[in-house]
């Protein structure tokens, strides 16, 4: 699913869905993300989380990213490609106390 790109952290048009990953990263990170790539081809790892401060809104303000990456494999678990997931969690992060389904 494409999520609605005004709350895209990362902003991306849908013609770069199916493209190289690569792509799509600044070059200072490259070299990781080949390397995890490389891993979750292997079969070595099936996921990676991290977090960054990262501009957002017109302000660009820092808040706090959390990127995750899952491989996606067939029946046979052989790799057919990954999945890179972002999300803002500034909110997340700063949640005291407790709020109930339906609160």
């Amino acid at each position: 699913m494409w999520n609605k790109h005004g709350s895209r952290v990362f902003k991306r048009p849908k013609k770069v869905l199916g493209r190289d990953v690569r792509i799509c990263h600044p070059k200072k990170s490259l070299a990781r993300v080949e390397q995890l790539l490389d891993e979750m081809k292997a079969g070595v790892r099936d996921s990676a989380r991290f977090w960054i401060d990262f501009p957002v809104g017109d302000e660009e303000k820092k808040e706090k990213i959390l990127i995750e990456y899952f491989a996606l494999r067939n029946d046979k678990g052989e790799y057919l490609g990954c999945m890179e997931v972002s999300q803002n969690i500034q909110t997340i992060i700063g949640m005291k106390g407790e709020k109930r389904l339906m609160d």
